[in-house]
């Protein structure tokens, strides 16, 4: 997906509320905002905001000398959500059909990735989660993630945000209840590098997702041997191929892998722009699979 118009304003706003976080100097506050005004000025915007953003926070970094902005707040979103998860958990437990407990886990999967400072910095988890839980999803597209996921052998998930992975974990845990069997493997890819506050390996061990069956874990990164490939590289690629059933989470790997084909992209619409593309309200449950 390139980069809209719209997309421009939002990056500029998120580079300086990030650095107002961390730093109240006026003057570095300004020479950020002029470094990102200037990469948004020569850059090439057919590429996806993803990489706009990945380029936005290398400046952040380097100028601030903060490499990770959210660290204490994803670890304050994690434990969050570890809360909330447990209460949905002992209600999926509580149900007789297995159908339904997948469908409410995969709806409070959806509901956490409402954790984003991106579009917005203010949030209510539980709120969103509980909301997201009454919606009524696509048909065809749910039904189509609902037989990849008890059917398939090697499941491919690319997670988004710190905080909702403790909801991504829910929701592999419920699905294998439901399926009665692991998979062969599950693939599950975090950020190797700080990048506003999508999740990262420390993220993962923090909630005990290493403690799924058959999980393994890969990097998205930089394009580097530390931090991982980029999502157009060679290597991603033949993670896609390796894989019977692949999820994205979130709107930024919807916006990274959108031209890709057999993925099931999980995310809510959070802004206007990606609402109106997907031809829904904004704050919709997203179940999109590109046959």
């Amino acid at each position: 997906m390139r980069t809209h118009l719209l997309c421009i304003p939002c990056l500029q706003n998120h580079a300086i509320k990030t650095v107002q976080m961390i730093d109240n100097n006026e003057e570095v506050q300004k020479q950020v905002l002029l470094e990102v005004m200037q990469i948004l000025l020569e850059t090439d915007w057919e590429q996806t905001p993803v990489d706009f953003a990945d380029a936005i926070y290398g400046v952040i970094g380097r100028v601030t000398g903060i490499e990770d902005p959210y660290e204490s707040l994803k670890r304050f979103n994690n434990d969050e959500a570890l809360k909330i998860a447990r209460k949905i958990k002992n209600d999926i437990n509580k149900l007789d059909n297995k159908k339904e407990m997948l469908k409410m886990a995969t709806l409070a999967a959806i509901g956490g990735n409402i954790i984003d400072f991106g579009p917005n910095d203010k949030f209510d988890i539980d709120g969103t989660v509980k909301r997201v839980l009454e919606k009524e999803v696509d048909a065809e597209d749910y039904s189509l993630l609902e037989d990849a996921v008890l059917t398939g052998d090697k499941l491919l998930y690319f997670a988004d945000n710190a905080g909702e992975i403790v909801f991504d974990k829910l929701y592999l845990e419920t699905l294998l209840k439901v399926r009665e069997k692991p998979f062969q493997q599950i693939t599950f890819v975090v950020k190797g590098c700080p990048i506003m506050n999508d999740a990262m390996m420390e993220d993962a061990i923090y909630i005990g997702l290493d403690k799924i069956p058959n999980i393994t874990f890969k990097l998205l990164g930089k394009g580097d041997g530390q931090t991982g490939p980029k999502r157009g590289s060679v290597e991603v690629k033949k993670w896609l191929e390796e894989h019977d059933v692949i999820i994205s989470k979130g709107q930024a790997n919807f916006e990274g892998f959108s031209d890709y084909k057999k993925i099931f992209f999980l995310f809510l619409a959070k802004c206007s722009y990606m609402a109106s593309l997907l031809g829904v309200e904004q704050g919709s449950v997203v179940i999109k699979y590109n046959v």
